[in-house]
């Protein structure tokens, strides 16, 4: 029995090929590997992947992934994590500098009188860009917020 595999660019397997399974249907791009490399691939021991050149397998650290964006948080970690990062007063000089009554007033229920603010909220993204927040900011304001338990 001869074991193959095809791989990416990065040297992680796509998909394994035994010629007592898969008989002539290996394709041209297949590498044979040993049976101890097999199992070394399919481990769950950690992430590997296969230097093709020198025919040997090595550990593979993936590239960190970014969190997620919550796409809703209290408002008392919205407030606490504003405070943390300096910006509180700011806010509260933006909402009070609204000119229009209705506004202002629309404006002091969503900072003070929602149990959650949302990601999405048209107040929330107005008050950013007068902060000269970008998004990028704005979503890592809401990462560190989910991260307060208060």
């Amino acid at each position: 029995m001869m074991i193959y595999a095809t791989f990416n660019e990065s040297g992680l397997p796509t998909a394994f090929y035994r010629s007592d399974i898969n008989g002539n249907d290996i394709p041209e791009a297949a590498v044979e590997i040993t049976e101890g490399q097999w199992i070394e691939l399919i481990s769950h021991a950690g992430y590997r992947c296969f230097d093709v050149v020198a025919g040997t397998v090595i550990q593979y650290t993936p590239a960190p992934t970014a969190p997620p964006v919550p796409q809703k948080i209290t408002r008392a970690q919205g407030r606490l994590v504003l405070y943390r990062a300096g910006l509180w007063p700011a806010v509260l000089t933006f909402v009070a500098g609204i000119a229009d009554p209705d506004e202002q007033f629309e404006a002091d229920a969503a900072l003070n009188h929602t149990t959650e603010w949302e990601r999405s909220s048209p107040f929330l993204c107005r008050t950013a860009q007068a902060l000269g927040l970008d998004d990028e900011q704005l979503d890592g304001l809401f990462i560190e917020a989910a991260k307060i338990v208060p």
